[in-house]
């Protein structure tokens, strides 16, 4: 069973690479990676960088990327919608029978913070963060080579990307791949959510109609999040799930594979 790696990215590529290449030292196999940004323009030739950097090494892997359609998240609109994009990438049916591996090292505060609520609400993938031994020296590295980041990353086509990335691969390895003595990868804990509450979410999802009053903030929830639709009409609520909202269900009965 291969591996999924989900990984919201920064302007710090090597947060990805760093993982990717700590998780092949252990043999584990790694069947895709998806990198997660931002429409800000820095981010987005990061992830590009990112993904130029990882095929010089591993040419195999599958790469998707992600993007939200703002700079960042501002509003609470954006934060459902952002919470509704990773939820769609943490059930994708690709990733059936894989494993899911979190890394939060990167991103802004609320990416990190709102992917780590899908997962908690999800409960099944496997959460990391990536710490490097001086922090300090790693910005500098990043800032030093700032501007082949950016360089690379504006090049249009993935071939070109790797093959300029090549050219300069000495510097750029020394980023993207250092001694693993010079960083440390931590699993983080899940918290799940309470029982009380997990057995409330199952209900509305399990749910037809039901008094209005029963259970208005899960409704809430699981309506601004895409799992269910919702009709109102006097005092009762009217729910039909979404595909979205089958697969949740299907998490929360424990059959974690259909």
């Amino acid at each position: 069973m291969g591996i999924v790696v989900i990984c919201p990215m920064g302007t710090s590529p090597p947060i990805a690479t760093e993982f990717i290449n700590y998780l092949s030292s252990r043999g584990e196999f790694i069947d895709a990676v998806v990198l997660i940004g931002t429409s800000e323009p820095q981010v987005i030739r990061s992830v590009y960088f990112t993904e130029a950097a990882i095929k010089t090494r591993y040419t195999k892997m599958r790469i998707y990327k992600r993007f939200f359609d703002r700079m960042d998240i501002v509003g609470t609109s954006d934060v459902k919608r952002y919470l509704r994009m990773v939820v769609d990438i943490l059930l994708n049916r690709k990733w059936v029978n894989r494993e899911i591996y979190v890394n939060i090292a990167g991103g802004r505060k609320t990416m990190v913070y709102l992917t780590s609520i899908a997962v908690s609400i999800l409960g099944t993938p496997r959460v990391f963060h990536v710490v490097a031994e001086e922090v300090k020296s790693f910005s500098e590295e990043v800032e030093r080579n700032r501007w082949l980041i950016d360089t690379i990353g504006k090049i249009g086509s993935l071939r070109d990307r790797v093959k300029a990335y090549l050219e300069r691969r000495e510097v750029l390895d020394t980023m993207m791949y250092p001694p693993m003595e010079s960083y440390k990868v931590i699993e983080l804990p899940v918290v799940p959510l309470t029982k009380a509450y997990i057995m409330g979410l199952r209900e509305v999802l399990e749910a037809n109609r039901y008094m209005l009053d029963m259970a208005p903030a899960i409704t809430w929830t699981l309506e601004d999040l895409g799992f269910i639709r919702v009709q109102r009409k006097k005092d009762y609520v009217y729910i039909s799930r979404t595909v979205k909202g089958d697969k949740l269900l299907n998490i929360l009965r424990g059959e974690k594979n259909q």
